[in-house]
């Protein structure tokens, strides 16, 4: 099974998930859930700075204010 990287820049729900979690949290079901598909599929979430995460979140938006259901990207996309 080929590994899968996951990057989020979210980092105290990445400690979360990979350093476990309290039962007291009220979250704590969903990160052990998340824990357990990261085990069974050979994954791994690691930290990504925010800076390093730009494009995502720009496709992101995009994405939320898009009424097509398909979009298709050519050239270089900058940021403004």
């Amino acid at each position: 099974m080929t590994t899968v990287t996951i990057e989020s820049d979210f980092l105290s729900v990445v400690k979360m998930i990979n350093e476990g979690n309290s039962v007291n949290q009220p979250q704590s079901v969903m990160i052990s859930d998340a824990h357990a598909i990261l085990d069974r599929t050979e994954s791994m979430l690691t930290h990504l700075y925010q800076e390093a995460n730009q494009f995502a979140d720009h496709l992101a938006r995009i994405g939320a204010e898009q009424d097509e259901d398909l979009m298709f990207f050519g050239g270089q996309t900058t940021f403004d």
